[in-house]
């Protein structure tokens, strides 16, 4: 056998530029589908959540590079102060966010000013602090929003599979209540365990609904003892489409818009007249959350 002569091969020479470039040029396509989604996702914001309670020096630190999902947002009254934003459990409790009387759990698909602006509502409702949780934010729970309920329906088949595909580049298997495991219930989960604080009210919107109910699912199945302890002393309000929760929470009232396109599979106990799916005090057919809340708690 002729011995191989290293002499006479050709030896692809590694271009580092020419990598740098190409990865560049991947991480500028990235960004830029990011950034339309996320401008996306701030026209949803409109036209689902009351952001006009919401400061505007308030609203430059919602952007996308501080609010992520799983990051806790410490939301007062309106005229108590401005919302803080904070990153971990630890750091909710160094800042003494054990205060929140409430949790709110808003969309998947809005950004951190619509859940910022939903909690707002519910502090102003209470008159107490309130915790957010914001939701797990990707241009499939993006696209959900935006096609209402072509998109609830077609979750269910394979063509949803196929629109998540076509927004996404991937598919997901689907699991209960169409959600995976994320750092949103994971940080949910964590505040109703901790002994250092004890919320007397979870509120949730549309599909914040089903994240709020795959977290206590979830917890149930890990901790049934500490489930029954929160479901006893907690109350659930639901704005939009319902979801089933554990029986260990049986405080739940269950509101949806008189002309809400979203139909409830389940029994509500609450319908606002006149009302749709949105809550923008701002745009005609929105459910009053804050003045929906003081009738249901029976705040005068």
């Amino acid at each position: 056998m002729k011995p191989f002569d290293l002499s006479t091969a050709q030896v692809q020479v590694f271009d580092t530029e020419t990598l740098r470039q190409t990865l560049n040029i991947g991480q500028k396509k990235r960004a830029k589908t990011q950034e339309t989604a996320h401008h996306f996702s701030e026209l949803l914001d409109h036209l689902l959540y009351d952001i006009n309670n919401i400061q505007p020096e308030e609203a430059v630190r919602l952007a996308p590079r501080w609010a992520v999902e799983g990051v806790i947002l410490i939301v007062p009254p309106s005229g108590q102060g401005l919302l803080q934003i904070l990153d971990t459990v630890d750091e909710f409790f160094e800042y003494r966010g054990h205060r929140a009387t409430s949790l709110v759990v808003a969309s998947p698909g809005c950004s951190a000013l619509g859940a910022a602006a939903f909690a707002r509502n519910v502090a102003d409702a209470t008159g107490e602090t309130v915790a957010a949780v914001l939701p797990r934010y990707d241009a499939g729970d993006v696209a959900s929003e935006a096609l209402g309920g072509l998109m609830r329906v077609a979750a269910k088949t394979p063509l949803g599979g196929l629109i998540r595909a076509a927004f996404t580049g991937k598919r997901r298997a689907p699991k209960a209540q169409g959600l995976t495991d994320s750092h949103d219930t994971d940080i949910i989960q964590a505040l109703l365990t901790d002994h250092r604080v004890s919320f007397d009210l979870i509120v949730g919107h549309h599909r914040g609904n089903a994240v709020l109910a795959h977290a206590l699912t979830r917890l149930n199945g890990s901790v049934p003892r500490q489930t029954e302890r929160v479901g006893a002393r907690t109350s659930v309000v639901t704005f939009g489409t319902p979801a089933a929760l554990p029986v260990a929470f049986d405080h739940v009232v269950r509101v949806i818009g008189e002309h809400d396109w979203r139909n409830a599979e389940m029994p509500v106990d609450v319908v606002v007249p006149g009302a749709g799916h949105h809550t923008n005090r701002a745009l005609r057919g929105a459910v009053p959350v804050t003045a929906t809340l003081k009738h249901v708690l029976g705040i005068a």
